[in-house]
């Protein structure tokens, strides 16, 4: 039986590990700061249920080739985000919270539903357990998959908050902050297309 504790930290490293997601909520966190950045915390939330369908579908129907083109799905949103990124930095200056936060989330979900980490987490580490307490009881299914997606979540938002301590900086030092998460997206985005 797989613990609550267990799937607690599988979601707490979910939400620290380092990547695409956590380097697009750093540079929202330093142009928006906490109070138009917050909200991205619940990406999974959004992104996530589609995903996990798929990949409970798509277990044992698909050949993993599948994954390898998502790669360049990926490469190419990376890259795409971090062009426009770049094109903002110099209005990291300017209030931006209520600037575009629909698309920003928008941006953060297509971030999370091109990344093949996600399927492969939900095809190989937290699916076939959750696939098998649910077989035995839906709801003790559901309470593990509610307990990840709320360590994500509480992490996701601990992280905005750290990273929104940046929006007080200098709008100089805001600006370079948003060039370097776009050069940290672009360098994932490359690393991708080099793997090819």
């Amino acid at each position: 039986m797989t613990s609550w504790w267990s799937v607690a930290g599988l979601g707490l490293s979910a939400a620290l590990m380092p990547g695409a997601l956590q380097t697009f909520f750093f540079a929202q966190a330093v142009q928006r700061g906490w109070r138009g950045a917050w909200y991205l915390a619940f990406t999974p939330l959004l992104s996530d249920g589609p995903v996990v369908a798929f990949t409970l579908w798509a277990l044992g129907r698909l050949p993993l080739a599948w994954l390898d083109s998502l790669r360049w799905v990926r490469a190419g949103v990376l890259l795409w985000l971090a062009w426009r990124l770049a094109r903002t930095a110099s209005a990291a200056a300017e209030p931006a919270a209520a600037r575009g936060q629909v698309r920003t989330l928008a941006q953060a979900v297509s971030i999370n539903w091109v990344n093949p980490n996600v399927y492969v987490f939900w095809a190989t580490v937290l699916g076939p357990p959750v696939l098998a307490v649910w077989q035995d009881d839906p709801w003790a299914g559901l309470q593990l998959v509610a307990v990840f997606y709320a360590a994500i979540v509480l992490a996701s938002l601990a992280l905005l908050a750290v990273f929104s301590r940046a929006h007080g900086l200098p709008a100089v030092w805001r600006a370079r902050l948003t060039r370097l998460s776009a050069a940290l997206l672009a360098g994932f985005g490359l690393v991708l297309v080099l793997r090819g």
